[in-house]
């Protein structure tokens, strides 16, 4: 499978996994993916296509403050490449994509990356965690401090989003 049917498929398998989270339903999504994945944003600066996915109905709209990026099936994301100072750190890319995408569009960034075999991690800015403290307590994490980017925490997708409410992102 070449690389953009890959992110195709992320995109629209986080779409539904959004979908089912918010509306307990599969049938009628509530999210889907960006106009051209982000082009629209990149290009054109539409700060309401920004990310890969967007909400598209009216009960979700308050979703658009956040800048959702979805990254899979990367298997050389390592996070030892970070402590062994390697250039190429493919987990920073992403983060830094993220965050500058949201920082142009003043939006809360949202990485979800999967390593290729691996299971979906979602990956927060501090800001958004202080907002979610209490209903993180207790959930594994792991805390990457870039020496150019923003801190990631990063966490089990399914466990955030089990403790993790619709109403306590709004």
């Amino acid at each position: 499978m070449n690389s953009k049917a890959k992110g195709s498929g992320a995109e629209r398998d986080t779409a539904r996994f959004l979908t089912r989270w918010i509306s307990g339903q599969d049938k009628e999504l509530y999210f889907w993916r960006t106009p051209g994945s982000g082009f629209m944003s990149t290009v054109g600066n539409h700060a309401n296509f920004s990310g890969d996915i967007n909400p598209v109905k009216e009960e979700v709209l308050w979703m658009m403050k956040y800048n959702i990026e979805i990254k899979n099936g990367y298997s050389k994301v390592d996070l030892f490449q970070l402590l062994k100072g390697n250039k190429n750190f493919e987990l920073a890319s992403f983060w830094k994509q993220c965050t500058e995408d949201s920082e142009k569009h003043e939006k809360i960034p949202i990485l979800l990356f999967k390593k290729k075999g691996g299971k979906y991690i979602i990956g927060i800015n501090q800001e958004l965690a202080n907002i979610l403290i209490n209903k993180l307590n207790g959930l594994a994490c792991i805390a990457v401090n870039f020496t150019d980017l923003p801190m990631m925490l990063m966490y089990n997708r399914d466990e955030f989003f089990n403790n993790i409410k619709p109403g306590d992102l709004k």
